[in-house]
């Protein structure tokens, strides 16, 4: 519990980012974070991240070709709505 007050902002840190490497870097250079946080959690996590990524990016690559036919008749809808 003692790091956990400071280290809990990990969580909320991809909402305030655009891309991976926005997120990586942010986290990486992020004030609160002491040297021994770094050197026992951020660097490990940064890694498991990137690792991770490269499945994933896959994943909801194909997923989102999968859905592109429904996302593009929820787009012009939304759209449609909007221009009246």
């Amino acid at each position: 519990m003692k790091h956990f007050e400071r280290l809990a902002i990990i969580n909320f840190i991809p909402f305030i980012t655009n891309s991976f490497e926005e997120l990586t870097q942010t986290i990486i250079s992020w004030g609160s974070f002491t040297e021994e946080d770094k050197v026992n959690f951020i660097n490990d996590f940064i890694t498991i991240l990137e690792e991770e990524r490269t499945f994933y990016y896959g994943y909801w690559h194909q997923k989102d070709n999968m859905l592109k036919h429904r996302k593009d008749i929820v787009e012009k809808n939304l759209n449609d709505r909007l221009t009246l």
